[in-house]
């Protein structure tokens, strides 16, 4: 029986964001990274929409040093036309020197090379332990870096990355997404671009008037709304929503509290983001909690609540 496929994604590291990265690799592959930020999975998936995983290779060689390494390649008699290689060390200061095995893995590959517009990449990872050897079959399209410069933002927008990891968490591709207190519409904009139906609410309309122009400014399509998000009604397969800040600073927990009880009508699971923990809050409302991820900040930690409930409104 031949051996299954086995891919190897590489993963951004962070410690402050050390949650939130293990949360959307358990979300979109199955399994957290380890302390090198690796992931070996029988698993294929399109890594375009990461936001913290870079890329997935497809393994073709697992050796232990680079002697190894290069005897398997003169065995295997790999083709390729327009290929690049590419070499990830970890840590970056492994004694190797990237160009030179590059150019010795290179000379081990029939076809010709291209350095700018390579139609295949090939990729080594090496630590100190280990070397993977694959070909890369997807990476990361990063898009949340343009969308950083949209038109309109606040002092209070959350950051574009952290955005697409939670509607990575939360949503999938053909989902309908609800974001009952959308802003300037940073979830939309990012759940929009990996094929996500985007739907936006805010009783603010300047806000209304920002996501639809920052949605349009990216060739994006999405429905937004003038609505309290204590009187949206309807039915969605998720929902993420930034938590406005304001309430705290009211200490209006009422409001919040209506807010909460309402929207968890509108889809079975969700993503909320507050800037503090509120999880007796919502455990008094019914909400079912799944996860809570922390992502600190200078002054103060975000709190990422994957929720679940079971009282949706019927379609």
């Amino acid at each position: 029986m031949e051996p299954k496929k086995q891919y190897l994604y590489l993963t951004a590291k962070s410690k402050i964001e050390a949650d939130l990265i293990n949360a959307e690799c358990q979300a979109l592959i199955g399994t957290p990274p380890d302390e090198n930020g690796v992931i070996i999975s029988e698993r294929k998936i399109d890594v375009s929409r990461g936001a913290y995983i870079k890329n997935c290779v497809e393994l073709i060689f697992q050796t232990a040093s680079l002697e190894q390494l290069y005897r398997h390649l003169e065995a295997a008699k790999l083709y390729a036309d327009d290929f690049r290689v590419s070499v990830m060390k970890i840590p970056g200061s492994l004694n190797i020197n990237s160009m030179k095995v590059a150019g010795e893995i290179g000379a081990r590959i029939g076809g010709s090379p291209d350095l700018d517009n390579p139609k295949v990449v090939f990729y080594l990872v090496a630590t100190p332990e280990q070397l993977w050897f694959g070909k890369i079959t997807s990476e990361s399209d990063r898009a949340w870096v343009k969308h950083t410069a949209k038109p309109h933002t606040t002092s209070s927008s959350l950051p574009a990355r952290l955005c697409r990891a939670v509607v990575n968490i939360i949503a999938n591709v053909g989902d309908r997404l609800v974001d009952p207190c959308c802003g300037t519409g940073t979830l939309l904009l990012e759940a929009a671009h990996i094929g996500i139906n985007v739907v936006g609410y805010d009783i603010n309309l300047k806000m209304v008037g920002a996501s639809r122009k920052n949605l349009a400014y990216f060739g994006l399509n999405g429905e937004i709304h003038l609505a309290d998000a204590r009187k949206i009604t309807g039915r969605f397969d998720a929902l993420a929503t930034d938590l406005p800040y304001g309430i705290y600073t009211q200490a209006n927990d009422t409001l919040y509290r209506e807010i909460l009880q309402n929207i968890r009508f509108l889809a079975p699971k969700a993503a909320l983001i507050t800037a503090k923990d509120i999880t007796d809050m919502l455990n008094d409302l019914g909400y079912e909690t799944k996860q809570i991820i922390s992502v600190p900040k200078s002054r103060f930690s975000r709190y990422i609540h994957i929720v679940e409930s079971d009282k949706v409104n019927a379609l």
